[in-house]
C-alpha cells in the first residue's frame, strides 16, 4: 500500500528539481555557453518548465485534498460518536444481554397476501 502523502511529496520535489533544470539551462543559454543550440534549447527549457510547474502544482492541489478528506473523516467519526446516546456507552455487554432477554418478543402479523395464499 502507497502512502499517498509521500507520493505527492516526493512529486513536488522532483517538480522543483525540473524547474531548476530548466532555469540553469535558460542561464546557460543567456551566458551564450550553448552555441548554436539557443533557439532549441530554450524551447525544451520551456517545455521542462511548464513540466516542472505542473508537477509543484498538482502535487500541492492532490497533497491537499489528502489532508481535506483525512480531517473529513476524523471529523465524520467525531460527530458519529456524539451522536451515540451517552447510556448505550456505559452499559456493559452482559447488562445490553439481559435488556435483550428481558424483552418480550412479539409475533409478526402475516400480511393480507399471505393470508390469502393460506387460505387457498
Amino acid at each position: 500500500m502507497r502512502n499517498d502523502k509521500v507520493y505527492y511529496g516526493i512529486r513536488i520535489i522532483a517538480g522543483i528539481y525540473v524547474i531548476y533544470i530548466a532555469c540553469d539551462t535558460f542561464r546557460k543559454v543567456a551566458a551564450g555557453e550553448t552555441g548554436e543550440n539557443a533557439v532549441p534549447l530554450t524551447a525544451a527549457s520551456i517545455a521542462i518548465l511548464a513540466a516542472g510547474i505542473a508537477f509543484v502544482i498538482w502535487g500541492i492541489v492532490s497533497l491537499k485534498k489528502t489532508f481535506s478528506s483525512a480531517g473529513k473523516g476524523s471529523a465524520r467519526e467525531e460527530t458519529e460518536a456524539a451522536e451515540e446516546s451517552p447510556e448505550a456507552a456505559d452499559e456493559s455487554p452482559e447488562q445490553i444481554e439481559e435488556a435483550a432477554e428481558e424483552a418480550p418478543v412479539e409475533p409478526e402479523d402475516e400480511s393480507p397476501e399471505e393470508e390469502k395464499k393460506e387460505q387457498e
